[in-house]
Parts: C-alpha cells; sequence; structure tokens
C-alpha cells in the first residue's frame, strides 16, 4: 500500500494503475517532477522531486519527519517492490 503525503500534511492511498507496481510516469505525475529516492529506517521509500528545493516547494513537515531531514513538496511513501 502507498500514499501521498501533501504539504498539507494529508495523506491519500495510492494504488499503482496495474495493480501491481509503479511506473515511472505515475511517480512523476505525482511529485511534479523527476524523482529521488529517500530510503527510510522502516524498510520502506519515499519518492520526492528531486529539484523540489531548486523549484522552492513549500516544506513537507510530515515527509520531513519519516525521512529525518528537510523534504519539499509533494512525497510518495511506499513499498521497494512496488517500483517498477
Amino acid at each position: 500500500m502507498a500514499f501521498i503525503i501533501n504539504t498539507s500534511g494529508d495523506e491519500t492511498e495510492m494504488t499503482p494503475k496495474n495493480g501491481s507496481d509503479f511506473e515511472l510516469k505515475e511517480l512523476q505525475d505525482v511529485v511534479g517532477g523527476l524523482i529521488e529516492l529517500v530510503a527510510l529506517t522502516n524498510g520502506k521509500l519515499l519518492i520526492v522531486d528531486e529539484e523540489g528545493l531548486l523549484k522552492s516547494l513549500p516544506i513537507n513537515t510530515k515527509a520531513s519527519m519519516l525521512a529525518r531531514r528537510p523534504i519539499v513538496g509533494t512525497a510518495i511513501i511506499c513499498e521497494d517492490h512496488q517500483l517498477k
């Protein structure tokens, strides 16, 4: 199961279009650009916009707490097996 974490802190469940794993385009559309993978201590992945800081995107407090570093913009949290 994956979730979109918005900068407001709201979470929305996200399901891969093919039912099993996400394709690159799906992830890019949600985060708004090139993706960067951030490994979390719980074994999950946080997917963020690689150029978010350059774009001056707003801080994502909830994602930042999970990553233990500043994260900006919309983020996706998912299991590693959900990536293609």
